[in-house]
């Protein structure tokens, strides 16, 4: 905790809320970790461009962030003890908008996706 880093890796979820932001940062396959964004009341004008520029990421690009470490319980993530609050981020290649599939359709079992054909919402079906 209160060790700064600079982190490499996919984004695997993102969650904007008025002025909050939560990252899951995604290295490897499974390997996640949260990072999070709130707005400074000592800078509003750069947290406002912050949040906006959070608006603009898609899911599965690739971004770099800088933070402090911060202790913390994080249960959906695989590092559960730590947390990244952000300094600065980057996004080093944008992933588009909408993506053919995600890693959590191809992650499916057969046996959720049969259950699923008879919904309003089915999972797609995904070869090797």
């Amino acid at each position: 905790p209160g060790q700064k880093v600079w982190l490499r890796g996919r984004l695997h979820s993102i969650r904007i809320k008025g002025g909050s932001c939560f990252l899951v940062l995604r290295q490897d396959s499974f390997d996640t970790v949260q990072a999070l964004f709130f707005k400074n009341k000592e800078d509003p004008d750069g947290s406002k461009k912050m949040i906006k520029y959070l608006k603009t990421l898609t899911v599965e690009s690739i971004i770099d962030i800088e933070g402090t470490l911060a202790e913390a319980e994080v249960k959906s993530c695989s590092v559960q003890n730590l947390e990244v609050n952000i300094n600065r981020i980057h996004s080093v290649a944008k992933a588009a908008a909408m993506l053919p599939f995600l890693v959590e359709d191809a992650a499916r079992s057969e046996k959720e996706i049969d259950e699923s054909q008879d919904t309003e919402r089915p999972f797609p079906r995904l070869g090797q």
